[in-house]
């Protein structure tokens, strides 16, 4: 087991190493041209996280998961409204939890 000493040292890296990576990002962001096709990656990434943490589950998830996944996004593409569209997907993955267990 790890002493005290090396946890906190530990911990102090981690949030060195966060902190300079945000610093970083924003030194570095101000710095890119708004048409160049930098930017325009940098404005795919969040769809791209969230692909990647969705696509798994649209593969290999029940048929819950994926109803929940396919309705937040059907609300979402209607609506535009991203914290409405993810509180639909929730409430259908808990309510069909629920349905299916109780």
């Amino acid at each position: 087991m790890p002493s005290e000493t090396a946890t906190w040292m530990g911990i102090g890296v981690l949030a060195l190493a966060t902190y300079l990576t945000r610093i970083a990002g924003y030194l570095l962001g101000t710095r890119i041209r708004e048409g160049s096709r930098t930017y325009r990656i940098i404005q795919t990434l969040p769809g791209c996280a969230i692909s990647a943490v969705l696509a798994p589950s649209l593969i290999n998830g029940s048929f819950l998961e994926t109803s929940a996944i396919c309705s937040a996004a059907v609300f979402f593409y209607f609506t535009g409204r991203i914290l409405s569209a993810l509180s639909v997907g929730l409430l259908i993955s808990i309510l069909g939890t629920h349905w299916l267990l109780g």
